[in-house]
């Protein structure tokens, strides 16, 4: 489905941008039961703006942010960064790949994310430090 044409001259000519058949699927429904469109969720909050503290480190991944009260991410012990006393922030754990494929950081974390419905679950690998484990989690709708 094309959302945007791009053209400086103006006519339909230039650059087209367009959402895959699938994503509108998927998205559509839930924009006309509910008025909006929720990711699906693990239990995780990242967010964007960490990628940098992240790539500075020399690590690649989504820097786990928080981590929901009871969720399945508390029970298999995912670790958010934590503020210091010092005030520096001590990181926690990074979502280092989704079912085998890497996570570069937290945009691509969202988008593996969003190919999967409530009820699935998926496997991903967390990383903290050297060490990495692959963790189970079904994913839910997001609030």
């Amino acid at each position: 489905m094309t959302t945007a044409i791009y053209s400086p001259s103006g006519l339909n000519a230039g650059i087209g941008f367009a959402v895959p058949v699938d994503t509108v699927n998927r998205v559509v429904p839930q924009l006309i039961a509910h008025g909006r469109y929720t990711l699906p969720s693990i239990g995780i909050t990242v967010d964007p703006r960490a990628d940098a503290m992240v790539a500075r480190a020399g690590l690649s991944g989504a820097m786990i942010l928080a981590v929901a009260s009871g969720s399945e991410a508390e029970r298999a012990g995912l670790k958010p960064a934590q503020r210091r006393s010092d005030g520096y922030i001590a990181m926690g754990d990074l979502i280092a790949a989704i079912k085998g494929e890497p996570v570069r950081n937290a945009a691509k974390l969202n988008a593996l994310l969003d190919d999967h419905k409530p009820g699935e679950t998926v496997t991903l690998t967390a990383a903290h430090g050297d060490q990495k484990r692959d963790v189970r989690l079904h994913v839910d709708a997001g609030t």
